[in-house]
């Protein structure tokens, strides 16, 4: 409970009971609340549902600033920021809050219209991922106790609605703010008790930190997350049916290639998981779960090099994105545990990134055939963040990991030899950071190397493409259509092949 061996019997006795009558009162005040809202949905239940939109979050915080400590807004300038995207009165969408949480009564901070309206944009659109899939429904009912997570819940709502609107008002940098303060007064009001909540709240404090840049943060939230999971006993003792641990493994993830080091957290260990295939449509044939053929010269490179967990990783992508791409769904079944799966693999890929850092090489030697495994361990992140993560990873975040990508190549003396030894791999490699670059002054770079490969190999059309980089785990749908797009922009047009 405490984390301190110090403390008496007849503390924790104290302790213990506080607990259990803060639960007890807790949990009768959530029946209260479902009771009421039951009660408000079957008194509405002629009003229509909210239509569900997909949304996309990549790049929310590329651009925002450090968010002013003592920002105020009025309520009349609150009341400014309504959006074009809100129809309806507030009562018209209440009841569709209702089915999930209680707006009036279950909040944690004031309830103004601005404040509902951006819980329920929130709500109605949320993120496409698993990493906090609920079964029970009770997640956001839970979290939305704490001050902390919601104040950073509405932070993320006005951030998005910012960058479809393309304004650059600072309402979601005054709620992040104040989802800060909250959250220095949880934990100066209680330091030795730590709920999921709270511990949830500084895992999304800490993504964003890394999304937006902002380095300094995500090393006070990742300090402070290793800390309360200590509180807590490690990661077997976290709630909310394995939420909390999946966001804080999230996080330590984030963290881990934002720094370049070895995740803190000691892997965690998923044991008799089915094959992914159990999980699609019966229609869906076996034969779809190839493995790809790598090249001979690949392996073995692999082998000579003692490298031959990088084709594990590879096989694993590949699965994974194959899953993705036959589910065709938004929401992946929960029994799947594709969080976990994606995990594992990220988890290892970080790994032997780290040690490779670490290793004393002679710079004269470093950049030889052998390379190219260090190359795709890169490049089989930046995929992860791009293919694999449901909604992609973008910000700052993977400016840098493009940033290091470019670098590495331009370090390496035998960028010629590798392009002739490994075209297939060099060009899964320049097509992922064309699409990753995408927006940045990085781009034309990875563009030039696709060409040359694209002339080089008489590659013609887009199918030549596909056929030719059959050897290596296949682009998640959504990825592949860009890079087509890029590719026919750039390079597939007869004009730019003669050249």
């Amino acid at each position: 409970m405490g984390g301190r061996p110090e403390i008496t019997d007849q503390s924790t006795h104290k302790l213990v009971r506080a607990h259990v009558m803060r639960k007890y009162k807790r949990d009768r005040r959530k029946q209260k609340e479902q009771e009421q809202s039951e009660r408000r949905r079957k008194s509405n239940s002629s009003q229509s549902d909210t239509v569900h939109q997909d949304s996309t979050a990549s790049n929310i915080f590329q651009s925002k600033s450090e968010p002013p400590e003592t920002l105020a807004f009025s309520n009349t300038y609150n009341a400014a920021f309504d959006v074009d995207a809100v129809h309806n009165s507030i009562i018209n969408f209440l009841p569709a809050m209702d089915a999930r949480l209680n707006p009036v009564h279950g909040l944690s901070i004031p309830a103004t219209p601005r404040v509902l309206m951006l819980l329920s944009q929130g709500i109605t659109n949320s993120i496409r991922t698993s990493v906090h899939s609920d079964p029970t429904n009770t997640y956001k009912l839970y979290c939305m106790g704490n001050p902390a997570w919601t104040f950073m819940s509405i932070s993320y709502s006005a951030a998005r609605l910012e960058v479809l609107k393309n304004e650059d008002n600072q309402e979601s940098a005054y709620y992040l703010s104040r989802s800060r303060s909250a959250m220095n007064e949880i934990i100066t009001t209680s330091p030795n008790e730590v709920e999921d909540s709270t511990i949830v709240a500084v895992s999304c404090l800490s993504n964003i930190a890394c999304l937006s840049g902002s380095v300094s943060d995500a090393l006070v939230h990742i300090n402070g997350l290793q800390r309360m999971v200590e509180l807590r006993g490690g990661l077997n003792n976290l709630g909310l049916s394995g939420i909390t641990r999946r966001m804080v493994q999230w996080s330590d993830l984030l963290c881990s290639a934002t720094f370049q080091t070895k995740p803190r957290l000691p892997r965690w260990q998923f044991e008799n998981m089915p094959p992914l295939s159990t999980f699609l449509p019966e229609t869906t044939s076996t034969s779809d779960f190839y493995e790809p053929p790598f090249n001979s010269v690949l392996k073995d490179t692999a082998i000579l090099s003692n490298r031959v967990e990088v084709l594990d990783v590879l096989k694993n992508l590949h699965e994974l994105t194959t899953f993705l791409n036959l589910s065709n769904i938004k929401e992946l079944p929960f029994e799947a545990a594709y969080p976990d799966r994606l995990y594992g693999v990220e988890h290892k890929v970080l790994c032997l990134i780290a040690e490779e850092e670490k290793e004393e090489v002679d710079t004269a030697n470093r950049y030889q055939q052998h390379d190219i495994t260090r190359l795709l361990l890169r490049v089989s992140l930046l995929y992860i963040y791009t293919n694999l993560r449901q909604t992609p990873i973008g910000g700052k975040l993977r400016r840098r990991l493009v940033k290091r990508l470019q670098e590495f190549l331009n370090c390496s003396t035998n960028l010629p030899l590798l392009m002739a030894t490994f075209p297939a791999e060099m060009l899964w490699t320049s097509f992922l950071g064309s699409y990753a670059a995408t927006g940045t002054d990085y781009q034309s770079y990875f563009i030039e190397i696709t060409e040359a490969l694209s002339r080089g190999n008489s590659l013609l059309s887009w199918a030549h493409i596909i056929s030719f980089l059959n050897s290596l785990p296949v682009l998640e749908d959504s990825c592949r259509k860009a890079c087509n797009r890029i590719w026919m922009d750039n390079i597939g047009t007869p004009h730019s092949m003669q050249r």
